[in-house]
């Protein structure tokens, strides 16, 4: 896992929206469909932005601060927030065409020929906003846990495992990919059930009718 505990979880973030967005015993094991295309290319895009807008709002910060006082725990913390919940109104749309085009075949027919029939598909019968955007506010109560990701990293790095580590005789980049390994788990712990709730918004499947 890399330092962003995001990266290596897609496969298996897969079966659990097959699990999770999916009737009772549709899928009798989470295994059973990993192995399914699915449309993962805004991952580049969607994390390109999130790690973009943390730096930039780091910068902002710094600025603010000026030149002689380091970010507090709390600023690395807004920083990730801020990554967070704007990356929220990109992944929002995607995540969930990605999961409607993962599971439109439960009934046994396909009710989508690809991430643009999905699309215009849900934009006609809902409108635009209602559509594409249906489940935001789980989405960033869920990102939003990036502010604890990225606020417990540095304390971790800089306070709990910098000093202990290092003492027995860790390089930097382990204490880095550690530090990074125990935030993501924090983040994960805290921000799983924001995420399935969204996911329970996309049950429905008559041909992208929200009830």
């Amino acid at each position: 896992m890399d330092v962003h505990g995001q990266h290596h979880v897609r496969p298996i973030q897969t079966p659990s929206y097959l699990v999770l967005t999916t009737e009772v015993g549709a899928h009798y094991n989470p295994l059973d469909r990993l192995c399914q295309p699915h449309p993962c290319s805004h991952i580049l895009i969607s994390d390109s932005h999130r790690l973009g807008t943390l730096h930039n709002t780091r910068m902002l910060l710094q600025q603010y601060n000026g030149p002689d006082r380091p970010l507090s725990i709390f600023q690395h913390g807004l920083a990730g927030l801020a990554g967070g919940l704007t990356v929220s109104f990109l992944a929002t749309p995607v995540e969930q065409i990605k999961a409607r085009l993962q599971v439109q075949y439960a009934d046994g027919k396909k009710l989508y020929t690809g991430p643009i029939h999905c699309a215009k598909t849900l934009i006609h019968n809902n409108g635009f906003f209602r559509g594409l955007w249906k489940g935001l506010v789980p989405t960033m109560l869920f990102r939003s846990w990036f502010f604890v990701f990225w606020s417990s990293y540095e304390v971790r790095t800089t306070v709990v495992y910098g000093r202990e580590l290092r003492k027995r005789g860790y390089s930097d980049s382990a204490v880095s990919f550690i530090a990074g390994g125990v935030c993501a788990n924090t983040f994960w712990l805290g921000g799983f059930p924001f995420g399935e709730l969204g996911l329970l918004g996309l049950r429905t499947r008559n041909v992208g009718i929200y009830t």
